[in-house]
């Protein structure tokens, strides 16, 4: 009987390890995501997000700006007034081969002849001073290419690592169209990712306050066909015959058609129309003055192109759905305390991602008022969700390492795993060198 016993109350320890163990009373009482979710603090975080970026007070106290300074500072961006993208590595402070692997590949300055493309390393620090740091002290005054921020550099502090580069970025280099965060073992394509994030259709974020689509596509037909365009430019907008001939040879060599880009309304083109004064008051001369000056202003388009294209709460990479993590023995688990949901919002993984001028800036002034988060991507997908921001899956960027052959990376923007330097060398020059020579160890 005592023996039967102690099987007994050794099987309900065993049952009770497991049932705790493995996070199986944690999964019974998450709440469901769809239905409870909000993350504090449970504010409208676009109307504060907005407030910020006009220039006015958002009203709300902050909770999460993090009390670190940094240690060096960069003059890159300030040489330029606008750039095509500003890569963001986050390195650890012994990586010395990779970022020197880095400086030969993907992160050349002149690495896509006619794009302005700048690159910095963010570090964080030992708790105590070292040979290391000695070490790092020399990289930075050799390079100046290092953003170095007083926190602990470890795993449980990316968070604090990723957002520290979102301000340092917000604060000193905001003018980039476009930006990269990858971590400093990734495989990188210029190239491949300038082309993606410059198609004219590149998102289908529900938080679009326009839709580009119809007239980036008549951009991209113009810019296909200038050199064969030919624009009138009339001294007096009057209905002479004259004018009247001029305007209708003009009409055919044109591919910008302003009366069908008026009938979508979801576009505003209304910026890109001047001399509202001098338009006639008659119907017919009105219509055909408006797409004179709209032809006159091509050059101006052009130019603004790139904007409207930035002007997007644009955030992609390799999405992710799935749930937390509870096993009580993993790295990864999170307690109902840091996280009561039954899953995730979508985030994309913190590997490699990109971001519009627009959301780079958005997200970071929001995180300001959206509780610290231990894994940095979860924390953006956070972030992503509470200001209505859908993150774009793009299936060319991969969380892992991808099997390499030359065909096989023709279309790579992202891999990750490349830790062996020669080989990252040895890939990005094959893929991307455009002739130029594999530099010597």
């Amino acid at each position: 009987m005592r023996r039967r016993k102690y099987k007994y109350f050794a099987f309900l320890c065993i049952l009770v390890y497991t049932y705790y163990f493995f996070g199986i009373h944690d999964y019974l009482n998450t709440k469901d995501f769809d239905e409870t979710f909000n993350y504090p603090l449970n504010i409208d975080l676009n109307k504060v997000a907005k407030r910020i970026l006009g220039g006015e007070k958002p009203g709300v106290t902050p909770i999460n700006y993090y009390p670190y300074r940094f240690l060096t500072n960069s003059a890159k961006c300030g040489t330029v007034d606008q750039m095509d993208l500003f890569i963001v590595v986050k390195s650890a402070m012994n990586h010395f081969g990779h970022r020197m692997a880095i400086r030969k590949t993907y992160g050349q300055e002149d690495v896509i002849p006619g794009k302005i493309v700048k690159t910095l390393f963010f570090l964080g620090v030992e708790r105590k001073k070292t040979l290391l740091q000695n070490v790092v002290d020399k990289e930075i005054d050799e390079y100046k290419d290092i953003i170095q921020m007083n926190f602990i550099d470890n795993y449980y502090n990316n968070t604090i690592k990723t957002m520290m580069s979102f301000r340092w970025v917000y604060e000193h280099c905001s003018t980039a169209d476009f930006y990269l965060f990858t971590d400093d073992d990734m495989y990188i394509s210029v190239k491949n990712l300038l082309d993606y994030v410059n198609k004219p259709v590149v998102t289908e974020n529900p938080l679009l306050e326009r839709d580009r689509n119809t007239y980036m596509s008549k951009l991209n037909e113009l810019e296909e066909d200038k050199y064969k365009l030919h624009f009138s430019k009339p001294h007096k907008l009057d209905n002479s015959k004259e004018f009247e001939n001029k305007f209708e040879q003009d009409r055919d060599r044109s591919n910008l058609d302003l009366q069908e880009l008026k009938k979508d309304s979801k576009i505003d083109i209304s910026k890109f129309l001047t001399g509202v004064n001098l338009i006639p008051k008659r119907k017919r001369d009105r219509s055909q003055t408006k797409q004179v000056l709209e032809r006159e202003r091509y050059n101006d388009i052009i130019t603004n192109a790139m904007e409207l294209k930035r002007d997007t709460y644009f955030y992609a990479g390799y999405v992710f759905k799935s749930a937390p993590l509870r096993l009580i023995s993993s790295k990864w688990r999170v307690s109902l305390e840091e996280y009561p949901w039954n899953r995730w919002p979508d985030y994309v993984t913190a590997g490699a991602y990109t971001l519009s001028n627009k959301a780079m800036k958005t997200m970071y002034v929001a995180s300001l008022f959206v509780k610290h988060f231990k894994f940095d991507d979860i924390y953006l997908g956070i972030v992503a969700k509470k200001l209505g921001i859908k993150p774009v899956h793009c299936a060319d960027f991969y969380y892992y390492k991808k099997i390499y052959t030359k065909d096989a990376y023709k279309d790579v923007i992202a891999s990750h795993g490349f830790a062996d330097h020669e080989e990252l060398l040895r890939v990005w020059y094959e893929q991307n060198g455009n002739g130029r020579m594999l530099p010597s160890p």
